[in-house]
């Protein structure tokens, strides 16, 4: 059964794409209480963090329909697995952070008041720097998807 199912997960490997969307979404289920914040200039958004969930979710829906949709325009499965595991690496670290590094600014007690978090302001800045760098590389693994598409539609043109 196990064998079957990695020769299904080798021939359609998007598909494990949607397999991390359905287990984020049960996820977010049991995440009640932690938040994102996104700091813009002096704009400060709260994201509840179910929603980041969702929408990551929702991102992984769409680019397995694009694999789907796509599939004879992609040769070359190297960059398909690269893509597509790096992704969910990615977004794990992500999923990590929304999770565990927010609790850093709760004590024992619950307490989530400014004077009860010594040095609050080196941690808000050391998630918006992780939060930033973790933006940029899955930009970067995006980019891998768009020159394999790009690459692959060129050589569907050329054998035509």
């Amino acid at each position: 059964m196990l064998k079957k199912a990695l020769l299904f997960f080798q021939q359609y490997p998007y598909l494990l794409l949607i397999l991390a969307a359905v287990l984020l979404v049960i996820f977010s289920f049991s995440d009640h209480h932690q938040t994102v914040d996104i700091h813009v200039y002096d704009t400060m958004f709260i994201i509840s963090g179910y929603l980041v969930y969702w929408l990551i979710s929702f991102c992984l829906v769409i680019t397995a329909g694009l694999y789907a949709g796509l599939k004879r325009f992609l040769p070359n499965p190297v960059l398909t697995w690269t893509h597509i595991l790096l992704t969910l690496l990615l977004l794990s670290i992500a999923a990590f952070f929304v999770n565990y590094y927010n609790n850093i600014y709760t004590n024992a007690r619950g307490d989530n008041s400014p004077a009860s978090i010594p040095h609050r302001s080196y941690y808000i800045n050391t998630s918006e720097a992780v939060y930033g760098w973790l933006i940029v590389l899955f930009l970067a693994v995006q980019f891998v998807l768009i020159v394999h598409v790009i690459g692959g539609i060129t050589q569907f043109i050329r054998k035509k």
